[in-house]
């Protein structure tokens, strides 16, 4: 198989397996259609598995072992809860697409694959017009898919030597793809986007200290005058009040869980499942969702990877590494699992912290 093609099968397979989430087909997740459509195309291509992709796998399943009880407590519940379990299965073997990624990543040929990734957005929002973005995702999955697509090209374009004036470009349409899915969350993507914009594109221009700072004033007083304009356009993203239901909602959530620690010591440590009542099983924050669903001990064990998997990014910021842009390319998941979806949506944030920790050691000991 040649570059080209390659390079679209590994994005087109990369986005399928991260954003197909809790999609069904006959009450069976798509995601496990995805997978052994992507197991098939590693033989096809290749690819073989990895020592550290196993073991990787194993930490994962050994993370989910408690909640294996909550879930034969919950079995027979509902639909509903019952499917919240299939997450375990879903990080577990998420961590499959890592070397395609990272194969994708050092493809040259992979940026056509996501501009056209790009283009179709734009053309559903100009087929939308006005309102939140809502074609084929809700606007809490899409301003994931936009910020991964826009951190993916910028990776991809450096890594590769590509043309450096796309950067701006899709900077500015990655913004205002945003900014109209109308979720307050995407304003946090947009400020790593920035940040990482202004980190690498601005080196590569290997401008000289006194000019980047004349850059981020000038970018900070266009953000001031531009402001009213962004606000009149797309005031939901703005809109942070008590009195706004989305906002409510996910506070109320957040008060609801600390009515868990007055629980017993068993159910403190490894849950109450999908199946309780305090948060129900979408509590529309990875962490509350944790600790609720799964236990102190699980969250526990998750917060650590998060922090490890920040620590090792830093160790090794001046050398690339086989992780660092993985990292960098799920950020918006990170991001967005606070604020919407659950582990049926966010598997590959559970996934990605458990490898950065695998891998690292496997690293150390090269």
């Amino acid at each position: 198989m040649n570059k080209i093609s390659l390079a679209w099968f590994d994005v087109w397979i990369f986005f399928a397996i991260t954003f197909v989430g809790d999609y069904n087909f006959s009450e069976f997740p798509m995601f496990y259609i995805v997978w052994v459509t992507m197991i098939v195309y590693r033989v096809l291509t290749n690819l073989t598995l990895k020592s550290y992709e196993i073991a990787t796998q194993m930490f994962i399943f050994a993370l989910y072992t408690p909640a294996l009880y909550n879930f034969f407590n919950d079995y027979g519940i509902s639909y509903v809860d019952i499917q919240s379990y299939h997450s375990m299965f879903m990080s577990v073997l998420y961590v499959n697409i890592f070397p395609i990624v990272y194969r994708a990543l050092n493809n040259n040929k992979a940026l056509y694959p996501i501009l056209s990734i790009f283009i179709a957005l734009f053309i559903a929002n100009l087929i939308q017009g006005e309102g939140r973005t809502n074609i084929v995702f809700g606007p809490n999955v899409q301003y994931k898919i936009i910020g991964v697509t826009f951190l993916f090209s910028i990776i991809c374009i450096i890594k590769n030597d590509l043309k450096k004036a796309y950067i701006p470009i899709l900077y500015i349409l990655s913004s205002y793809l945003l900014l109209k899915t109308g979720s307050r969350a995407a304003l946090f993507i947009i400020f790593v986007n920035t940040v990482i914009f202004y980190q690498y594109y601005l080196t590569l221009l290997r401008y000289s200290r006194v000019m980047k700072f004349m850059l981020m004033v000038a970018f900070f007083a266009a953000l001031y005058i531009l402001l009213p304009i962004l606000i009149e356009n797309f005031g939901r993203v703005f809109y942070f009040s008590m009195e706004n239901g989305s906002i409510s909602v996910r506070f109320d959530m957040i008060i609801n869980s600390l009515i868990f620690f007055e629980r017993d010591v068993v159910s403190i440590l490894f849950g109450l499942g999908a199946g309780n009542e305090i948060v129900g099983s979408y509590p529309h924050n990875l962490i509350i969702e944790a600790l609720v669903h799964h236990g102190l001990i699980f969250t526990s064990v998750l917060l650590l990877l998060g922090v490890h998997a920040l620590r090792v990014v830093y160790k090794y910021k001046y050398k690339y590494t086989h992780f660092k842009p993985l990292v960098i390319l799920l950020i918006p998941m990170a991001i967005g699992s606070l604020f919407s979806g659950k582990f049926n949506d966010n598997y590959s944030v559970i996934s990605l912290l458990t490898y950065v920790a695998v891998y690292s050691i496997f690293l150390q000991k090269k």
